[in-house]
């Protein structure tokens, strides 16, 4: 892929993912053109992606790999020398770019004003290394022309995996929904050539722990520390996100505010069930995490306490003269860290009794917690406004183009872990069915209810939805293709079984529930203590069971799944799913 005269046209956009692209094409015609993420091996491509059915939504993009052969760029039938050349033709001529189907080019979508041109940006001075490449000092040129010092982090591609740089370009994602004065902001990402650049505001102090350790500062100021980062979560928690990572490593110090950073394990959703395997940071973990890997926004309440404590005790990390095993041992059993010598009574009442909770459903949340905080400090509350003296439409155009489009899948609300969130957003479906389950050894069958919940691994649209689910006499048939599958026992509480993936057209597109399942090669479907094989599956069991337990503490009364979930759908009419099927309702 050579050909730097397309960097200067208004419709390249380089590195963009696919969840941007789908928000940008809108109508038949749209088109833009950016680079395919690299594999390792494989030199890097211009892909054009166009709107050819805009009644089909995300399935209505075209996504088209431009070869490159002896200099030329070649799309279907024609050889160009530039990029920029063969657009101006397909645009000129009126030309469908497929000869199958009718997909022609028409309107250019330019980059957004977060999408930053490399030559804007000017390096001054290494800070450091970060996971994925060096963190530098620099100047941004707005498009006032006015000059902003700034922090650029660096991401060399080559030696980065294509999951790496997908969660780069979604840390940079999340961050455009952030204004705050306590959260750190994105100005914008330069990802038309290599190195990718990722934009941020500048912390003149640094990170929180290392200005905590070189500066002795009053208690009075370190009480405002926390103040500020309690602030900043709290916007967090709004925004419908979990951070995930809160510790004072994650903080910067500058302009006299603590600003929340480190978006690289923050999530969307109030409830996230984490891959075990994953390294995580044991002495900021609630006992709720230590225990199922489970992450709420009760779970950021949890590391906000620790955070408090770090800021008070200057710095040090926390759980002092303790390793990391003992840290995990100790705070399930109930330990917590002793009272900084002075931190006020007050504020450490919060922190100990309203932050430490064991159980996520006795633990504040961070509104309650703010609310707590200003009450005792009173401070007040800042308004989420740019944090630069240039206006930020001077630096990434309208603060409307930044906010996040209300996800219309979404199926919950904000609160206290008051409802079973969506995995990564992924609409889905409930349902039950009664069938005959064979018993070991030979003994006769029995008919038990089976509760299914069922995960799209894809976005889709509602009318999409409701022609995935085909009503039968006793139980219902699903189009499973592209779906993830969880099946429980509804007579045995809170004991999910076992999770499949539908990926083949022929087996799967009129299947029943069951006879689907099978061809997912899953033993041992309706034993109640089934070993899972696979990761996943135990991240979707322990997450439904948990999830289910922090709606009803006192759950044990209800006598299977399925008044758990009618209850569900009674009390949280928001929550209900696309399609709820009930079949032999007794």
């Amino acid at each position: 892929m050579t050909d730097r005269s397309i960097e200067s046209e208004l419709y390249y956009h380089g590195l963009l993912p696919r969840e941007d692209i789908r928000v940008m094409l809108k109508r038949n015609g749209d088109f833009l053109v950016r680079t395919t993420e690299p594999k390792a091996g494989q030199t890097r491509c211009f892909v054009l992606s166009v709107m050819y059915d805009e009644t089909r939504e995300e399935a209505g993009i075209k996504h088209y790999v431009v070869q490159n052969r002896d200099g030329k760029f070649i799309i279907e039938r024609f050889a160009f020398d530039t990029m920029p050349e063969m657009i101006q033709y397909h645009l000129s001529q009126k030309i469908s770019i497929n000869k199958e189907i009718n997909v022609m080019i028409k309107n250019p979508i330019n980059r957004a004003s977060w999408e930053l041109a490399h030559d804007d940006i000017e390096i001054t001075k290494k800070l450091g290394e970060g996971a994925f490449g060096e963190v530098s000092l620099g100047r941004l040129r707005s498009r006032t022309g006015s000059k902003i010092d700034v922090a650029i982090k660096q991401a060399k591609l080559e030696n980065m995996t294509k999951e790496q740089i997908k969660d780069i370009t979604r840390e940079a994602r999340l961050m455009r929904m952030f204004d705050h004065p306590n959260v750190v902001k994105l100005y914008g990402v330069a990802a038309g050539r290599e190195p990718l650049m990722i934009v941020m505001e500048l912390a003149d102090k640094g990170s929180l722990d290392s200005f905590l350790q070189k500066n002795a500062l009053p208690a009075e100021q370190r009480v405002e520390m926390c103040m500020g980062a309690c602030w900043g979560i709290d916007y967090l928690h709004m925004k419908n996100v979990i951070h995930r990572d809160i510790a004072a490593r994650n903080c910067l110090f500058g302009d006299g505010k603590v600003k929340i950073s480190d978006f690289g394990l923050t999530r969307e959703g109030t409830v996230y069930a984490m891959d075990p395997r994953n390294r995580v940071p044991i002495r900021w973990l609630a006992p709720e995490t230590l225990r199922h890997a489970m992450y709420s926004q009760k779970t950021d309440t949890f590391a906000f306490g620790i955070l408090c404590w770090e800021i008070m005790m200057q710095g040090i990390e926390p759980y002092p003269g303790m390793t990391v095993a003992e840290v995990n041992t100790r705070v399930k059993e109930g330990y917590r860290m002793p009272m900084p010598p002075d931190c006020p009574a007050e504020v450490w009442a919060i922190i100990s009794t309203h932050c430490w909770s064991d159980s996520p459903n006795e633990r504040w949340s961070m509104p309650q917690v703010t609310k707590r905080l200003e009450q005792i400090t009173h401070l007040q509350r800042p308004r989420a406004e740019p944090v630069s003296q240039v206006p930020a439409e001077a630096l990434t155009g309208t603060t409307k183009e930044r906010k996040k489009k209300k996800n219309k899948d979404r199926h919950q609300s904000r609160g206290d872990n008051k409802a079973i969130p969506v995995i990564e957003d992924a609409p889905y479906c409930i349902g039950f069915g009664k069938r005959e389950v064979p018993k070991k050894h030979g003994e006769p069958n029995y008919s038990e209810w089976q509760f299914f919940l069922i995960f799209a691994t894809r976005r889709l649209t509602n009318k999409q939805h409701r022609s995935n689910i085909v009503q039968t006499d006793a139980l219902y048939k699903l189009n499973l293709l592209g779906y993830s599958v969880l099946i429980s026992d509804a007579n045995k509480r809170f004991h999910p079984t076992v999770i499949g993936i539908c990926s083949s057209e022929s087996k799967f597109a009129y299947d029943g529930l069951f006879n689907a399942i099978k061809y997912a090669d899953l033993q041992n479907l309706y034993h109640p203590k089934l070993v899972v094989r696979d990761a996943d599956t135990s991240i979707i069991c322990r997450y439904i069971s948990y999830a289910l337990r922090i709606v009803w503490p006192n759950s044990d009364d209800q006598r299977c799944f399925f008044h758990v979930i009618m209850n569900l759908k009674k009390e949280l009419p928001k929550l209900a799913a696309y399609s709820v099927a009930v079949a032999e309702i007794q």
